[in-house]
């Protein structure tokens, strides 16, 4: 059978399966077509205010979402800050979603529409469920989206029910827990970073100046004597490490623990006097844990040593804050990352841990040195040999028996015989 057949039969025998699932409902539940058009929830829209806790299960586990004031923690993260932007849309969307079509009220047809339950880890079904104290405000499972309609819509099923729905809504819904939590926990724009010290498990320490206010990278300032710098900057890329930086997950210190061996601390020092110090942890599956300080040193200078000084035009603010900023800014860092273990994205390794070594021209072995200095004897050009053919014996033969027979024929040689 050729391909474009099968194709087609393909595409019919699914069109077939979605209008079975249409066709069922018309069957077995005609009543259904009753509430179509109506709101799913209709005393939700009155209540959005009262909503406190947003409850999402799946194949992948159960996330919590509670408020508490205008603020959503998660708290299976032990309370860490929440998407409450997330929330709010979510809450709006059961508020507005409408019934548009029943569908199937058989069980065995419901994983076909992606309300299989969660016993398979790929499976879309969510269960979504609103609460206001000890008020249901909404609960619903929700399936694949749907492909057909006008605007977003999505399968559902009202739980203890068989009967599916097609219904009008953006009920997107992230299914891991990781994907609610707040995940940017602080932003310090490149241009402020002065300096940089690290120090590793082994305790060797690297000391990075920035070359300048609007450098691109810093210089080595503890370089070991007779080593030379891969590149005129390096380590460049921890100038942007803070820069909006975002998380991809989160533990309490109290209940995960931090590593004690085999750690990096990295210190960023900005102009001004701000300091921000990372414990750093490498995991496996190229995850890295890290836990801040924050600090303030009044002493710092607020301009690095070498470089042009950045005098503020006329009608200019000075770019750098003031002190009293400085420690508010701390207060708040502090505030929002003390007592948390964060894992950072695997490829934001290479801008939080580094080592002298990778930062160096290779060491050149001395015996290697000397070989590479050495000169290369040349050898002396070979004689050309010349190669003179030999004739073979018989060859010599014949001519000495054609001579022999000139004589026999009565000429004299030069010897009168």
């Amino acid at each position: 059978m050729k391909q474009k057949t099968l194709m087609v039969m393909a595409s019919c025998g699914a069109v077939l399966t979605l209008l079975g699932l249409s066709l069922d409902s018309g069957r077995d539940s005609r009543s259904a077509w009753s509430q179509a058009s109506e709101l799913i929830f209709p005393n939700l829209p009155g209540r959005l205010d009262t909503a406190d806790t947003l409850v999402i299960e799946s194949a992948m586990g159960t996330t919590t979402l509670t408020r508490s004031g205008e603020d959503w923690t998660v708290m299976e993260r032990g309370g860490f800050p929440g998407r409450g932007d997330e929330v709010g849309r979510l809450l709006v969307a059961l508020a507005e979603a409408t019934r548009v079509e029943p569908l199937t009220s058989k069980p065995e047809l419901h994983g076909l529409l992606g309300l299989g339950g969660f016993d398979d880890e790929a499976s879309p079904t969510v269960r979504l469920t609103a609460r206001g104290g000890s008020d249901v405000l909404a609960d619903i499972f929700i399936g694949s989206r749907r492909t057909q309609g006008i605007g977003e819509g999505w399968y559902v099923l009202d739980p203890g029910s068989d009967q599916a729905w097609a219904a009008q809504a953006k009920l997107r819904c992230p299914r891991q827990t990781s994907e609610w939590l707040q995940t940017e926990v602080m932003d310090i724009a490149r241009d402020r970073i002065a300096g940089v010290n690290l120090e590793d498990a082994a305790g060797e320490v690297l000391e990075l100046g920035r070359l300048d206010a609007d450098g691109a990278g810093f210089a080595i300032q503890n370089l070991p004597q007779g080593r030379e710098p891969k590149t005129p900057i390096s380590a460049g890329g921890f100038l942007g490490s803070l820069a909006g930086l975002r998380i991809t997950d989160v533990q309490p210190e109290s209940s995960a623990g931090f590593p004690e061996e085999g750690t990096t601390t990295t210190i960023w020092r900005t102009f001004g006097g701000l300091w921000i110090r990372a414990e750093l942890a490498e995991q496996a599956e190229d995850k890295l844990l890290a836990r801040f300080t924050f600090g303030y040193d009044a002493q710092a200078s607020p301009q690095p040593a070498p470089g042009p000084v950045l005098v503020p035009e006329a009608g200019e603010e000075d770019p750098l804050p003031t002190p009293e900023e400085l420690q508010a800014e701390v207060k708040a860092l502090n505030a929002a990352t003390q007592g948390w273990i964060f894992t950072l994205p695997s490829w934001k390794k290479a801008s939080f841990v580094t080592t002298m070594e990778e930062l160096l021209q290779p060491l050149v072995d001395e015996t290697d040195a000397e070989e590479q200095a050495a000169p290369v004897p040349v050898p002396a050009p070979e004689t050309p040999v010349i190669e003179i053919p030999i004739p073979e014996e018989e060859e010599i033969l014949e001519e000495e028996v054609l001579e022999e027979e000139v004589v026999e024929d009565g000429e004299v040689d030069d010897d009168g015989r």
